[in-house]
């Protein structure tokens, strides 16, 4: 999968979360022990399990509204791909 793919593809699975369903995210999320997530609310969270639990606890906040990546770098370093983005909330209630 291309780094662009992989940007493209958490969005996408993002946004999913955001209206409520998990599926995509648990779909795309690594599986990988050593797997973090730094989100919204906080906390660094290590472990698929924790992460997966932190993104089904958003799903269920009955949110509306996408998130938007804007001004998007991609980049590659040795064996590691990488984004970066600034998020813009849109028509969050």
């Amino acid at each position: 999968m291309s780094i662009q793919s992989a940007h493209d593809a958490f969005y996408t699975a993002l946004n999913a979360n955001i209206a409520g369903d998990t599926g995509p995210m648990h779909a795309i999320w690594s599986e990988a022990a050593e797997v973090t997530n730094l989100g919204p609310f906080g906390d660094v969270l290590v472990g698929r399990i924790a992460v997966l639990a932190q993104f089904d606890a958003e799903a269920a906040m009955d949110m509306s509204g996408t998130i938007v990546p804007e001004e998007v770098r991609l980049g590659e370093a040795g064996d590691m791909g990488y984004s970066t983005c600034i998020e813009r909330g849109v028509d969050f209630m």
